[in-house]
């Protein structure tokens, strides 16, 4: 029993570190429905956003890869904008019990002037499995930047852990987590009810890849969501529903071999 678990680990680990997503930092439900567009909608990974929100926040994200629930993620996120300095706090926890990946990650951006905002953001990621008594660790740091020239146009650029340093080893030799990515991408709310957005992403593993999304908005609460991502393909839809001070989004992402994979969020505004 203890070498089929030990197998079951090292199969894992296969799974995740051959593979070019993160399943450790994703995208909120909401920015997955558009595709994954980062650079300008997610504070998790572009801390320069979190100058442009109004609200405390506190969201909680919940994301399913593949059906497989080993292959899970949970994220919580608290956001505290101010006109001084705005800061924020990331948690999120991928795997299972004998195979978790952790994130800790601090947050803070400050608004330059009616047109750019500016942020940073240090991370400590970590390994927890029952193949080593270390627990090996990455601490690195995120950039970003975001110019808004006119009121319904942003534009962003974003640089995610770079730099970065190996606490142990072993991280040297089997890539738990992924190396440095730049992004760069804009999105323009059209006629005041569609929000156009794209993203052009260059990372270690792939030259260059991209997404597109598209965001209507009907009414003051429903939000309907579509995007497609670029090497691979994957395709995706989401929703967005708002009540007073709560907002629930899911996302659906499909991918033509694995299949389908899907997200849930809330959040409360405060």
């Amino acid at each position: 029993m203890r070498s089929f678990s030990t197998l079951l680990i090292f199969l894992f680990i296969t799974i995740v570190t051959t593979s070019a997503r993160n399943y450790l930092r994703l995208p909120d439900t909401r920015a997955a429905g558009l595709d994954g567009n980062e650079v300008t909608q997610s504070v998790r990974f572009n801390p320069s956003l979190i100058s442009l929100y109004e609200k405390n926040s506190i969201s909680f994200d919940y994301y399913n890869t593949y059906g497989i629930k080993e292959l899970g993620t949970f994220s919580v996120m608290g956001m505290f904008p101010s006109v001084f300095l705005s800061a924020g706090i990331h948690v999120s926890s991928f795997g299972y019990e004998e195979y978790r990946q952790n994130l800790i990650r601090a947050v803070a951006g400050k608004q330059l002037n009616e047109y750019w905002t500016l942020g940073a953001a240090v991370q400590y990621s970590f390994l927890h499995t029952v193949l080593f008594e270390e627990k090996p660790g990455l601490l690195s740091a995120d950039v970003g930047v975001t110019w808004s020239p006119v009121e319904k146009l942003l534009a962003g650029l974003l640089i995610i852990n770079l730099p970065s340093f190996a606490l142990k080893d072993k991280v040297t030799d089997i890539n738990y987590f992924t190396d440095y990515k730049i992004q760069a991408g804009f999105e323009w709310l059209f006629i005041n009810d569609l929000l156009i957005l794209f993203t052009l992403e260059h990372n270690e593993k792939q030259s260059f890849t991209g997404s597109a999304g598209i965001e209507y908005f009907l009414g003051e609460q429903l939000r309907l969501r579509a995007g497609v991502q670029a090497k691979p393909l994957i395709p995706s839809v989401g929703a967005g529903y708002k009540f007073r001070s709560f907002t629930a989004d899911v996302a659906i992402l499909y991918h033509s071999v694995l299949g389908v994979s899907t997200g849930i969020g809330l959040t409360y505004s405060f």
